[in-house]
């Protein structure tokens, strides 16, 4: 219902017919920082998605282990909370905070904050022994998932030539949905054979190690462009209707 409210008040403009616009999509890909970015956006679902999958599971794991009753009869619902958290107490103050927060660091500096955060995270679930310490660690969910989300929009709109963003963002999404089949794959595997503990210690120094990567390029300048680049205000796009060519 919220939906039908809200649709009609959203301004539709009808796109133009662009020739060779394969072309200036693959033009994309000439550039290293492009290829690194889609690089990060799939390891980010990638870890992202181990989190997603697995730790409910985890969860009942870690309360079996303890054998305490009183912890299996809240399971659910501390499962619950712990969505609730996600969403409520991270994901929708940071997707508010977000712009705010890329202008201020930059969009590496974000992709390095948002890769660390995964891995501390995904650490911290390590070390716990009771379940209940879960729904306080939900709440780096707003910098691991809705800044990294709303870096990779804020960007693919940057560097996509002129009326081909949303070709662009169509190539982000599958690229998203490798790192979301890869982690569904590799992370059942790891979690059926070695248990969850391991599994998540395992993908958060895998993070950690992505993130010093991204760090290292930083630093001697190999992505100096991303450093160069802001995003784009709102009323601008309204008005223009136009891709920021980087």
């Amino acid at each position: 219902m919220l939906n039908l409210i809200t649709i009609p008040k959203i301004k539709v403009i009808e796109a133009t017919k662009i020739d060779n616009k394969l072309k200036r999509v693959y033009g994309l890909f000439n550039k290293h920082y492009v290829i690194a970015f889609f690089i990060w956006s799939a390891f980010h679902t990638f870890f992202h998605k181990i989190i997603t999958h697995f730790l409910f599971w985890y969860m009942e794991d870690l309360v079996s282990k303890n054998n305490d009753d009183s912890q299996q009869a809240w399971l659910k619902t501390l499962q619950g909370i712990t969505q609730g958290v996600q969403c409520f107490g991270s994901e929708i103050p940071f997707f508010f905070w977000s712009g705010w927060i890329i202008n201020k660091l930059g969009h590496v500096n974000c992709m390095i904050l948002v890769l660390s955060t995964l891995s501390i995270r995904m650490y911290l679930y390590t070390v716990i022994w009771n379940p209940v310490w879960i729904i306080f660690i939900e709440l780096l969910n707003g910098v691991s998932f809705a800044l990294g989300h709303s870096v990779k929009m804020s960007y693919a709109k940057i560097i996509s030539p002129a009326h081909v963003t949303y070709s662009t963002i169509g190539l982000l999404g599958l690229t998203d949905h490798v790192g979301d089949s890869l982690g569904g794959l590799l992370g059942g595997y790891l979690f059926y054979s070695y248990g969850g503990v391991w599994s998540f210690r395992f993908f958060a120094f895998s993070s950690a190690f992505i993130c010093l990567v991204n760090l290292f390029f930083n630093v001697i300048g190999l992505f100096k462009d991303f450093n160069n680049c802001t995003t784009v205000p709102m009323d601008i796009i309204k008005k223009d209707n136009l891709s920021i060519e980087n």
